[in-house]
């Protein structure tokens, strides 16, 4: 169990570090260090006492490599990505599988700099309408948990919807809704498992609104102005590939539905949230759109 002091207490980061290495031994965690800063050199060399330099070091086979990645200030909680997944998973662990066994899942961007750590629930999942013949798609509630080295992701927390589009695995997330918390503050245990509880609570609100948006038919010059916007998240020379990115598991296109008048809100979402997921390669910049994308068709979707 991840108590609060264990967020404070480097040494008894340690267990917790260990602990998670030997469940995931397939990450690659970097080891992750707080260095101080000197001014000057030889005797004359001075402790700069309020700033200190978050050190990563990767182990290759001539050793470690260590590569500085943020200055901070004296006032900033080192919390290494171990103990966030351990945190997360006591926090599951202690609302007694209330959601069916999770799956986890772990991505570190920027070379390890960055945390995405992600818990599925299949068991709790529901079916949204999905295209035009009738075929349901599977949606399932996923929490998604953030933190970085440097400095780039405060430790967050969002909620969210994994839909599996076809059959060879490939999946779009649908965000909800989050939350984010400095480095500097602890969190419970307590606290977390009531945002997850909130969280599914949203979620099935949610699941009945992407219901009605699969029955809200949009005339082909509402997607039109959708899409020539100027707060579109993916801006304009990303337009052409929208239009013609072939759905998964149809291969029918957005330009197609909408020559055909056959485009549903709930389509529209898988269309963007497929092109976020699948056609932008860096996992920074889809964590930076992801509820851009939300806010930007709840605004036309939910008033249609």
């Amino acid at each position: 169990m991840v108590e609060n002091e264990v967020f404070m207490d480097w040494e008894k980061q340690q267990d917790v570090i260990a602990a998670v290495r030997e469940k995931f031994p397939e990450i690659p965690f970097p080891n992750v260090s707080l260095e101080p800063v000197f001014f000057g050199r030889g005797p004359r060399k001075v402790l700069w006492e309020d700033t200190s330099i978050v050190t990563m070091a990767h182990h290759e086979e001539d050793g470690d490599v260590l590569t500085p990645v943020a200055h901070v200030s004296s006032q900033y909680l080192l919390v290494p990505h171990e103990v966030v997944i351990q945190h997360i998973m006591d926090t599951i662990e202690s609302m007694d599988n209330r959601f069916g066994d999770p799956l986890y899942t772990i991505s570190l961007p920027a070379n390890g700099a960055k945390l995405n750590f992600r818990v599925r629930f299949p068991e709790s999942g529901f079916k949204v309408k999905g295209t035009k013949t009738g075929i349901e798609k599977d949606v399932q509630p996923e929490v998604r948990a953030r933190s970085s080295y440097d400095k780039g992701w405060e430790y967050g927390s969002e909620f969210g919807a994994h839909e599996l589009v076809c059959s060879n695995g490939l999946i779009a997330f649908k965000i909800m809704e989050g939350r984010s918390k400095k480095h500097r503050l602890n969190l419970s245990v307590e606290e977390e498992a009531a945002y997850i509880t909130q969280g599914m609570e949203s979620y099935v609100e949610q699941n009945a609104q992407w219901n009605k948006w699969a029955d809200a038919m949009l005339p082909g010059q509402v997607v039109h102005d959708m899409l020539e916007d100027e707060k579109m998240p993916f801006g304009p020379k990303h337009l052409s590939e929208i239009l013609a990115l072939p759905e998964a598991g149809t291969s029918e296109t957005l330009e197609q539905w909408i020559n055909e008048g056959q485009v549903n809100g709930w389509r529209l979402y898988g269309v963007f949230t497929q092109f976020m997921t699948h056609e932008l390669e860096s996992e920074l910049v889809r964590a930076k759109k992801e509820p851009a994308v939300t806010r930007f068709l709840s605004k036309y979707l939910d008033a249609a």
